[in-house]
């Protein structure tokens, strides 16, 4: 993305000799075309305008691309929010009918790990250094396990369920118990990488801000 910015860069250069030689030659030439009329003020700047709006058109896009990036780490993060959230808001279902709705449940959480799929692409289009990976992956693999806990406890419950033994509630508390625990752990574990991810994010926005 450096690369984009020095062509960026040096297109402006050019706009900014094209604009030099556009008011040195074309400015005299305008005035001998008047010939016989004087030129009038607002015929000077509309000729000025002109130049203006060239370069106006190649520095805007050092401001356009800051701003798309800027754009793309707040929707990343925000893709991400949404999929963790999805996952510690969904508690197991152990009712009777706890396959339907923990069905349900999982395909909320599937469907907010799609969407951060997408911004996880999307996102390497403007950050793609060995720092931003690495917190990237370690967030996404926890992430993935506390997903997968919710997975794991709902087949255990929906199985527990079919058999019909007397003490399944017993069974099933014991297991929701556990399931708290871990989730505590795995909130805990996130939120640790989680800060990492932030602290490297925000690093980014910072510097776009010196630009």
């Amino acid at each position: 993305m450096e690369i984009i910015l020095i062509i960026v860069q040096i297109l402006i250069l050019v706009a900014i000799v094209i604009a030099y030689f556009m008011i040195k030659n074309l400015l005299p030439s305008y005035f001998s075309e008047k010939g016989k009329n004087i030129a009038t003020k607002e015929d000077i700047t509309e000729k000025v305008k002109t130049v203006e709006s060239s370069i106006s058109i190649l520095t805007g896009n050092i401001v356009d691309y800051n701003s798309l990036k800027r754009n793309y780490i707040l929707d990343y993060f925000g893709a991400y929010n949404n999929w963790q959230r999805t996952i510690s808001n969904n508690e197991v279902d152990y009712s009777s009918n706890a396959k339907e709705i923990n069905k349900q449940r999982l395909e909320r959480i599937l469907e907010a790990k799609r969407l951060y799929n997408i911004k996880e692409g999307e996102i390497e289009l403007f950050i793609s250094d060995q720092e931003f990976y690495q917190a990237r992956t370690d967030l996404t693999i926890e992430t993935l396990k506390f997903q997968q806990l919710f997975e794991e406890l709902s087949l255990e419950i929906e199985h527990i369920n079919q058999k019909n033994e007397t003490n399944k509630l017993d069974v099933i508390s014991e297991k929701l118990t556990q399931y708290r625990k871990d989730t505590i752990s795995y909130t805990k574990s996130t939120q640790k990488f989680r800060n990492i991810l932030i602290s490297y994010l925000e690093k980014e926005l910072k510097k776009m801000m010196e630009k």
